[in-house]
């Protein structure tokens, strides 16, 4: 995987890019957004009240491999948005 972090020299703020796995595919065009919550309860309050608005998840919140947790959803425009909470891992560095 190729995943680059970039952190803002001025707090706390990331910008990630990642570059797809062999045999991943997005749409045409399409882009994955992601959007970070600072806490995991915040997470599955949030995740609750998408769908009590009538919002599917095309996933629930689970852990990932890498230690995060992400719930995924896509946008009318049919690009995947994931929301997710990074704990103590969130600025993790490489080996």
């Amino acid at each position: 995987m190729v995943y680059a972090r970039l952190k803002s020299p001025h707090g706390n703020t990331t910008m990630a890019l990642h570059l797809l796995e062999p045999g991943q595919e997005l749409h045409p065009g399409a882009v994955r957004l992601y959007f970070e919550v600072s806490e995991l309860r915040e997470l599955k309050q949030l995740c609750k009240r998408l769908e009590k608005a009538g919002v599917t998840l095309t996933k629930q919140p689970q852990k990932m491999r890498w230690g995060w947790t992400h719930a995924y959803l896509d946008d009318p425009d049919g690009h995947e948005v994931s929301l997710y909470w990074a704990g103590e891992k969130r600025l993790r560095q490489s080996k």
